[in-house]
């Protein structure tokens, strides 16, 4: 995503301070829970984890049995990009958002 969103994004979650906080995840939390137990994965990243709230006030990856490495641009807190490889890598909430002229075309 170009700086230019990346500044968009954060001064949206400035102005909105319950915008990014995850709430949505609660509903996926199952089907993560059999992605984790059928691939049997040991790391995951949250690409695109907005304030992590999930996370780091209601604990839903203990669901899992794996806390994933966290990552969003316009959160200061989780805004590097970890390094490695995860055996899986969730996004939920997030594609919606990033503009179309910015998403690769696949032919």
């Amino acid at each position: 995503m170009s700086k230019k969103y990346i500044d968009l994004y954060k001064q949206y979650h400035s102005e909105h301070t319950n915008y990014g906080n995850g709430g949505g995840l609660k509903f996926y939390l199952n089907y993560v829970v059999d992605l984790v137990r059928d691939t049997k994965s040991e790391t995951m990243l949250d690409y695109g984890c907005g304030k992590a709230e999930g996370y780091l006030k209601y604990n839903h990856h203990k669901h899992w049995g794996i806390m994933p490495e966290l990552y969003d641009p316009a959160v200061e807190e989780f805004s590097k990009l970890p390094e490695g490889n995860f055996d899986g890598i969730i996004s939920f909430d997030v594609l919606e958002h990033i503009p179309e002229e910015e998403i690769p075309q696949v032919i």
